[in-house]
């Protein structure tokens, strides 16, 4: 692939002539689709052929190595890259490089937390301080930990310039850099699995895709190199958004992790299973929009309220009529055909997963207010962020023990779907004192609602159809 053409300089005090804002809004969305589409393809490709070279314990040791690299990255998110993307100064040098520093201080903490993690792990088996029958217990766990750490350090190495293209919605070479990166990971991991059978291949992939990132970055990607500095203005800029941003995203684990720790403790394996099978195919339009959210929206937003805050309704309103459409018509459908689609991907055993994705697409209705939330973030108050997550962790808690308690495994599920719409309140009284409010605008959650109807009925046909084709 030819390398593209490079992002424009944006510390040039002269910028050449946009696209309007909608016009570049349709690009990245685009690109972003194609992305979707190519990781979908790589992952399917790479999925099975490794599964015939590796053991399923080398993807369970790599899956909680991943949920510990996860929390600890959410737990110590400082929203470096939303604060480049939303700041007036996202621009300039000096902010840039003092984010870039606050960034590499972060990774640097995190790989020697890593490095602890594993020691720690490495003496807890040593001493015969963890039971022989879990994960934790693998004496594989501590020395990938241990290697990991380099992963960390990686990441606090990402240069500010990717998040001046997302600033500037200039997702095209962000997009190749992607596909590039994913082909190499998986051209590393399948020859290397062939030859070794190792649970090490995973790593040496993702150690590849992070690696070539760095470089890619800093050739196809133009901009002044990134060096260390704390500017005090951009460090209390930084850090005065980390104070809220840091407990939004300790909240936003727990929120998108507590229900299955919860209800792994609360039911058998097997319905378990059925219900982290509903919670994966419910979450599959949910996150495509949910990165739209973020790579489309937020940018856009924060563009409008930098540049001409008087046109920020109009914009937020369009924003908002769009992300309904797409998100309550789908989870519409969804819902209604859940089971025809449940019948055509599983066998029997699996009937149980429809009525549980019914539940759990009509939940994800409530995050339509994630275009109010990007606009908090793009405002410049993310502690209204860090409140949303509040209400709908403590709503996720309480829905859980309270539908479990009254309407067992259905009414857990529906006390998760619930929770979902616990932020809504918060979400239309800044609508209301932002004058973002338009009740008008907001009746097309009607129309979308009957055409998503229409569609998953007639897809909840069809599906049937096909399940009983197939299944004769």
């Amino acid at each position: 692939m030819n390398a593209p053409e490079p992002v424009t300089d944006t510390s040039n005090t002269t910028a050449p002539p946009r696209a309007r804002l909608s016009d570049r809004m349709r690009g990245v969305a685009m690109w972003l689709v194609i992305e979707q589409v190519a990781s979908l393809g790589t992952r399917l490709v790479s999925n099975v052929v490794l599964a015939r070279l590796l053991t399923p314990e080398a993807y369970g040791l790599v899956a909680l190595m991943w949920t510990l690299i996860v929390a600890l990255g959410l737990f110590s998110d400082m929203g470096v890259s939303r604060t480049v993307v939303q700041s007036p100064r996202g621009d300039e040098p000096d902010f840039m490089n003092t984010a870039w520093t606050i960034q590499m201080i972060r990774g640097l903490v995190l790989a020697v937390l890593m490095l602890l993690l594993g020691g720690g792990l490495a003496l807890a088996q040593a001493q015969g301080w963890l039971n022989g029958d879990n994960l934790y217990s693998d004496a594989h766990l501590p020395p990938m930990l241990a290697v990991m750490s380099i992963f960390m350090v990686l990441v606090g190495l990402e240069s500010m310039r990717v998040h001046v293209a997302h600033r500037h919605m200039q997702q095209a070479t962000l997009t190749k850099m992607s596909i590039v990166t994913q082909v190499a990971s998986v051209s590393v991991m399948i020859p290397m699995a062939y030859l070794t059978r190792s649970h090490w291949t995973l790593l040496a992939g993702t150690l590849t895709a992070m690696s070539l990132a760095m470089i890619l970055q800093r050739r196809w990607l133009s901009g002044p190199p990134e060096r260390w500095m704390m500017e005090p203005a951009a460090r209390r800029e930084l850090l005065g958004h980390a104070r809220w941003i840091l407990p939004a995203t300790a909240l936003g684990f727990f929120g998108m992790h507590a229900d299955r720790m919860i209800l792994g403790g609360l039911v058998d394996a097997t319905t378990f299973g059925l219900y982290a099978i509903a919670y994966t195919l419910a979450t599959l339009p949910w996150s495509l929009l949910q990165t739209l959210g973020g790579k489309v929206i937020f940018p856009a937003l924060s563009e409008t309220v930098r540049e001409r805050p008087h046109d920020l309704p109009r914009v937020f309103l369009r924003m908002q009529r769009l992300f309904d459409l797409a998100l309550v018509s789908s989870m519409v459908a969804l819902a209604l055909c859940a089971q025809s689609l449940v019948n055509l991907l599983y066998d029997a055993r699996y009937t149980g997963v429809g009525p549980l994705l019914a539940i759990l697409a009509l939940g994800f209705i409530g995050g339509r207010n994630q275009v109010v939330e990007e606009c908090y973030m793009s405002s410049g108050q993310p502690k209204y962020t860090m409140l949303a997550q509040s209400c709908r962790v403590a709503a996720l808690f309480l829905g859980l023990w309270a539908g479990f308690h009254w309407g067992g495994v259905p009414g857990a599920v529906m006390g998760v779907a619930a929770s979902q719409y616990a932020a809504w309140p918060l979400a239309y009284w800044y609508r209301w004192r932002h004058g973002l409010l338009d009740w008008r605008a907001d009746l097309l959650l009607i129309p979308a609602a009957l055409g998503g109807a229409v569609v998953g009925l007639g897809m909840d046909r069809a599906l049937g159809f096909l399940a009983q084709v197939l299944h004769r």
